[in-house]
């Protein structure tokens, strides 16, 4: 089993990867559970700064694909007002 969680550590809160692993015996029989935490504070905080530039990106590439099909419109009117001031 693995699971990834928040833990309210008193002053920083951290989450960790966990992996709970059954340890069984001759019989089949799960006696005893490996488990091993692993700190991936550090990598959730990087993933969040990725999202958020991954929207600014975007929110830019909006702006700058509106912008250019605006253009494209415009230079389509003044060919437009052009062909009919002939």
């Amino acid at each position: 089993m693995s699971a990834e969680a928040m833990v309210p550590f008193p002053g920083h809160p951290s989450w960790l990867d966990v992996r709970l692993i059954p340890l069984k015996e001759k019989s089949g029989e799960a006696r005893l559970v490996l488990g091993i935490a692993r700190d991936m504070t550090k990598h959730k905080q990087l993933e969040d700064e990725l999202m958020e530039k991954m929207k600014q990106l975007k929110e830019f590439n909006d702006l700058a694909v509106g912008r250019e099909l605006k253009m494209i419109e415009l230079e389509k009117e003044i060919q437009r007002l052009k062909s009919s001031s002939k």
